[in-house]
């Protein structure tokens, strides 16, 4: 059996200051006073004692009085706890869902590897996706483009290496008969004895699926399901649909308002601005989990 990926807890030695006691004994006192204060009611009106009466007068005031000071405490806490620092962006945005260059660190440029699963090769229209891509990816990360189509076609056998030293991942793919292409499928399947390991573990992907008409967004859908379980994260709005059918009915209305709900070629800075974020904060592998996976067996027969 592996051995677990999360670390045993180690138990909480730290000193409570006064102040942290006296909030707590606040909080005991309130919850005390909300409790007692009805059953001393209730019991002076049945005894029509008015002792009880007074008791029950000054135990709410006492609650109350110790409400203020656990809230004060609380306020006091919450005023000096420092703030972290934001998270360094490599991209801002000067207009909402368009992301601009900005410099980036070279001790801080991931590693992205754009895997083009055309049936064309590259010299497909997910070749072209991934070229329009690259220009807003290219100055904050070191890319390599893989074909897994083609001429230069590469098996997953011979990617295993830069996938590891990969730090983020996107995949470009049409769709055909409501699917990835034949490639990618023998990728993904060539992948099985992969799953879960630091492969892929917590690496972000993005998705770019290329379309006629329609299927396109069933299949980016599946494919996100697919790496997850692989064990890849998938960053906001890191996944869409370049349709010929919805970019010519934009270019064919010059005239008209673009519309927003159809994506086209802008949104791309979009995916780039989420993935190289995601890239660059993401946790290291070992705090996630994984579930127990058969990495032997994955193409044995089981039916006789």
């Amino acid at each position: 059996m592996p051995k677990p990926l999360f670390k045993p807890p180690v138990r909480d030695t730290t000193v409570n200051s006064g102040r942290e006691m006296l909030a707590r004994a606040g909080t005991l006192v309130l919850l005390g006073g909300m409790i007692g204060v009805p059953l001393l009611v209730i019991h002076a009106r049945e005894t029509q004692s008015m002792p009880h009466f007074a008791g029950a007068i000054g135990l709410a005031v006492f609650a109350v009085a110790a409400g203020y000071v656990v809230r004060r405490e609380r306020l006091a806490r919450t005023r000096a706890r420092p703030v972290p620092p934001p998270v360094a962006c490599p991209i801002h945005n000067e207009h909402p869902g368009r992301g601009t260059p900005a410099a980036v660190a070279a001790a801080h440029r991931p590693r992205i590897i754009l895997l083009n699963a055309s049936l064309a090769g590259p010299t497909g229209n997910s070749a072209r996706a991934l070229e329009h891509l690259t220009p807003h990816l290219a100055p904050h990360a070191e890319l390599l483009v893989v074909e897994l189509s083609g001429p230069d076609a590469r098996a997953f056998d011979k990617l295993e290496p830069a996938l590891a030293n990969a730090d983020a991942v996107v995949i470009a793919t049409g769709t055909h008969w409501d699917s990835w292409s034949s490639a990618l499928q023998r990728f993904l399947e060539d992948a099985t004895p992969s799953e879960g390991s630091a492969l892929w573990l917590g690496k972000p992907a993005a998705i770019i699926v290329t379309e006629h008409s329609t299927g396109g967004k069933g299949v980016l859908s599946r494919l996100q399901g697919v790496l997850v379980t692989f064990g890849c994260t998938i960053p906001p709005l890191s996944g869409l649909v370049l349709s010929q059918a919805a970019l010519r009915a934009n270019d064919r209305a010059p005239r008209a308002p673009r519309a927003a709900d159809f994506w086209d070629l802008n949104d791309l800075t979009t995916v780039a601005h989420n993935l190289l974020l995601a890239a660059r904060t993401r946790p290291d592998a070992t705090p996630w989990q994984v579930w127990p996976v058969d990495r032997e067996n994955t193409h044995h027969r089981w039916l006789e």
